[in-house]
């Protein structure tokens, strides 16, 4: 699947989340903003995960990828989180076998 842009701002919900995915999910632009959960999330699954977007949380988690069994994830946008004393950030926990890049 391929979106060509993507535009979320919400304070209650995920921005995104991509569950036991094993296909390619391409989002190649867009913004996600004050997602309430995390702003984009994937668990489990083995396939290549592609975010150009940006990401802009002061809510709640920025990333998280948890228990992906392979593929690549890839966040080539600007990923911001405020100055709001949150300590949420990026979290990456049982990952075997996947790659992440964030560029």
């Amino acid at each position: 699947m391929t979106v060509s842009s993507l535009a979320v701002n919400t304070t209650v919900n995920e921005g995104v989340f991509v569950l036991n995915n094993n296909s390619a999910v391409t989002i190649n632009g867009g913004s996600i903003q004050n997602a309430g959960g995390p702003a984009f999330a994937i668990s489990g699954g083995a396939g290549n995960v592609t975010y150009a977007g940006t990401i802009t949380n002061d809510v709640g988690v920025l990333v998280t990828v948890n228990g992906s069994t392979g593929g690549t994830k890839t966040f080539s946008g600007a990923i911001t989180d405020g100055n709001d004393g949150d300590g949420n950030g990026i979290s990456l926990v049982n990952n075997l076998g996947a790659t992440i890049t964030f560029s």
